[in-house]
């Protein structure tokens, strides 16, 4: 009987028939084997998935059995339920990643993709604030109120806290006026918030502030960490498609280009096969000449001696240049075009005027690429005489001619023919431009008889060029005075034979026009001036721009004597303001102890102190006092000279609080600092000044270190093993709302001598590099764990070192000050 319990419950096999028993266990056994039946009937019904329950007579069954199978079932539900919750996630995020694909806008994005992400995960309301430099900016918000803030810097709040860190923050006790003034969710109270980071691969691209009415479930939380990771994808996916759709667009552009170019090429080879058809074909031809060629041969000698005689009465100058162009022949012409004998002429380059070698080079390229064609060109050549004349050569390509086998040129001198088409070219443009001059063009001969005059000289007195030619400086209606000017300019143009200016005041149909009249003299070849050219250039609007532009020089040197002014009177206040910050750096200096006293206490010890300006708002206080050791960093509001003056108020404070109120507890020291701040401050309105703090108390004789910190963390070794104790999330002063959740904790524990301490302001870890990226605070732990074992001189210089790397070129972002100890 038990072999038979022990085979349907673990192997689910029923006997084939009942165990023998005697025959006074026959009705027992009967019941039993019924009772097989039964069970192995319900165990095949959930294998089925038919059932999930246990059936009513399971009541009857043996209590071993009912335990059996409630556990079976019971795990057949948990997993059936994580099918069902992980297939929903599942689904989720593809619907996340699909929407992804249909977008290039973020924001568009996540008006499609965040209701589903919020119901996925189970939350009531929600928003979305996208990483800015070191600002997150709310961009979407989902039931969320309207009066919440939309900015926070990267460390305020939990949000900024979030981005700084790149962990999720699962909050469930919630202090009083916490959700209105730092998770952005208004008045309303839920019972638990989540702010999630969205990282995707090594940078934060936003935060998710997410709420809702109940606590937070295990599964809830485990698909939130999923589906924001999917939801980064998401984002990272939108931002890259917005930038790469105009790269998608230039690349359509290439592509419709390169199916274009594609047609054009098809055509080509089209081209190119029936060319090389033709080709084909007149290779053939070219052997039938060539047979041809070979029989003309014997008549080619005769034909020479007849060529001789003809080559030898020629004006002209014929020549042979081979495929390298070295001459091989000159025929006699060339001596009387050129005077050189044709033994003179092997360097036939070496005459050719530099301004036309280029020209000729490519000439002869040319007539290689081309056999068979005539090109013509024309360029200046060295007589022997020592004087350049114009030649034009006509040329062909008989290299592959089996009588010539050589490039045959002809030259003759076009001297003349260049000089009269340049005097002709230069004819009919100084007939354009006078014809189409806008000033008074005429000719006067020494008699001062117009012999022409151009069509402008209508457009201002009325008359056309007719009425002038042919008749006298007497006879056009010129006054006595204007008579005896021209008479006397003239007689000077013809007695001095060089160009003459002077101005005149010219009557015209628009009133009085001032006129710059200049004569050119025309000379014969004799030396002689024949004529007279008149230019008339109206300049009246000429004189009066520059009667304005005087003024103008006028109003432009007193503004300049004022500027000189002005700028003497600013070089002398930027004199003083530099005198009085080069002061403020010597006196936040001397307020500043040296390294020299921290090594005095920790001999093992590091300051590194760099401000981005003259003076700064970071700096670093230490201190005993009975017997402990108080050490601090502080980073205040602000940079240069407005941060120095919040370091004096913060060096202040901190002496105070020790040195006069001889408070020894971090936590008190903070509150005291905090409260003076306030009521130094109070009398202004949206006062956001504060201070930053991370501060020690160290007990030697005991072994003990006490922190506290207000936005400022301490980063400590112990015995090999790193600790990251966080400060409280508010830094002192700041603006009033923060009043309520600021809370100071002093955190105690022992330490062993060689243990690690490190404090820091947020400078090192906010420094920009070359790809515009932040160095980020975990890349700065791992970089100290990698040193831990120097001494901390070296590593301060290491520090140091690797800012300068990653900064590159980029200015520095913040004042930075870090402070290392060796307990």
């Amino acid at each position: 009987m038990q072999e038979a319990w022990r085979g349907l419950l673990w192997e689910g096999r029923l006997p084939s028939t009942p165990p023998p028993t005697p025959f006074q266990e026959a009705e027992e056994s009967a019941r039993a084997f019924l009772l097989f039946q039964e069970v192995l009937a319900v165990w095949q019904e959930i294998g089925r998935g038919a059932r999930n329950s246990l059936p009513p007579q399971s009541t009857e069954w043996p209590p071993v059995l009912q335990e059996a199978f409630a556990q079976v079932l019971a795990q057949l539900t948990w997993h059936k339920e994580r099918h069902t919750f992980w297939h929903t996630i599942w689904q989720k995020g593809l619907e996340l990643l699909r929407l992804a694909q249909r977008e290039t806008d973020v924001v568009r994005y996540l008006e499609r993709a965040g209701p589903a992400f919020l119901q996925g995960i189970g939350a009531a309301m929600g928003a979305y604030y996208r990483l800015e430099g070191n600002h997150l900016r709310r961009i979407y918000h989902y039931a969320y109120p309207t009066q919440a803030p939309a900015l926070f810097q990267t460390g305020e709040g939990w949000i900024g806290q979030a981005a700084r860190e790149g962990q999720p923050l699962w909050l469930t006790d919630l202090p009083s006026g916490y959700v209105e003034a730092l998770s952005g969710l208004g008045r309303v109270k839920p019972r638990a918030v989540a702010v999630l980071p969205l990282i995707a691969g090594q940078s934060i691209h936003g935060v998710w502030d997410l709420a809702s009415f109940s606590e937070w479930e295990p599964a809830q939380q485990e698909a939130a960490q999923v589906l924001s990771a999917v939801f980064a994808v998401g984002v990272l996916l939108v931002e890259g498609a917005q930038k790469e759709a105009p790269y998608q667009a230039q690349l359509q552009r290439l592509q419709t280009e390169l199916a274009q170019k594609t047609t054009e090429h098809q055509a080509l080879a089209q081209q190119i096969a029936a060319l090389q058809d033709e080709r084909r074909l007149l290779t053939h031809a070219l052997a039938e000449k060539q047979a041809l060629l070979q029989q003309a041969e014997k008549r080619t000698a005769l034909e020479e001696l007849r060529w001789q005689l003809v080559v030898s009465h020629l004006t002209e100058a014929i020549l042979f240049f081979d495929a390298v162009g070295r001459p091989r022949y000159f025929s006699p012409g060339v001596t009387t075009l050129l005077g050189y004998l044709p033994h003179e002429l092997e360097v036939f380059f070496r005459y050719i005027d530099k301004a036309d070698i280029q020209d000729v080079r490519a000439f002869f390229a040319q007539l290689l690429r081309s056999p068979g064609e005539t090109f013509t060109l024309r360029f200046r050549y060295l007589h022997k005489q020592g004087h350049t004349v114009w030649l034009e050569a006509q040329a062909c390509n008989y290299l592959q001619d089996p009588a010539l086998q050589a490039i045959l040129v002809v030259l003759r001198d076009v001297s003349t023919q260049v000089e009269y088409e340049k005097q002709y070219r230069t004819r009919l443009k100084f007939q354009s431009l006078v014809e189409n001059s806008t000033d008074i063009i005429f000719r006067l001969d020494r008699a001062g008889t117009f012999l022409y005059a151009n069509p402008t000289i209508e457009r201002y007195t009325g008359y056309s060029p007719a009425h002038y030619i042919r008749n006298t400086i007497y006879s056009v209606g010129f006054s006595l005075e204007e008579v005896r000017f021209w008479e006397g300019f003239i007689r000077d143009v013809f007695d001095g034979m060089q160009v003459t200016s002077a101005e005149i005041d010219f009557p015209s149909i628009y009133g009085t026009r001032r006129m710059m009249v200049r004569g050119i003299p025309e000379v014969s070849p004799e030396g002689q001036v024949e004529t007279l050219v008149v230019l008339l250039q109206d300049i009246t609007e000429l004189r009066q721009v520059q009667q304005q532009l005087h003024q103008q020089n006028l109003r432009l040197e007193q503004a300049r004597i004022e500027l000189e002014r002005q700028k003497k009177e600013l070089e002398e206040r930027n004199r003083d303001i530099m005198e009085s910050i080069a002061y403020a750096r010597r006196i936040q200096g001397a307020l500043i102890p040296g390294e020299e006293g921290l090594r005095t206490l920790f001999p093992d010890s590091f300051v590194l102190h760099w401000l981005r300006d003259v003076v700064g708002g970071d700096f670093y206080w230490y201190g005993e006092y009975e017997g402990q050791i108080v050490v601090a960093v502080v980073d205040c509001t602000g940079h240069g000279v407005p941060g120095a003056f919040m370091t004096f108020l913060g060096y202040t404070l901190l002496e105070g609080a020790v040195r006069e109120r001889k408070l020894t507890d971090p936590a008190a020291i903070l509150y005291d600092m905090d409260g003076r701040l306030r009521e130094l401050l109070a009398g202004q309105e949206n006062v956001q000044d504060g201070m930053d703090v991370a501060l020690c108390v160290i007990d030697r004789t005991r072994q003990i270190v006490r922190f506290a910190g207000a936005h400022r963390p301490l980063l400590l070794q112990q015995e090999g093993r790193w600790l990251l104790i966080p400060g409280a999330p508010a830094g002192l002063g700041g603006a009033s709302w923060l009043e309520e959740v600021k809370t100071f904790t002093t955190h105690t524990f022992s330490y062993r001598p060689g243990d690690l301490l490190y404090l820091y302001t947020d400078g090192y870890l906010d420094q920009f590099g070359e790809g515009g990226k932040r160095y980020t605070h975990r890349r700065f732990r791992q970089q100290l764990a990698l040193w831990a074992s120097l001494p901390m001189a070296q590593q301060r210089e290491r520090l140091l070192e690797e800012l300068r790397t990653w900064m590159g070129d980029t200015p520095p972002t913040d004042d930075i000050t870090v402070l290392g100890l060796r307990l």
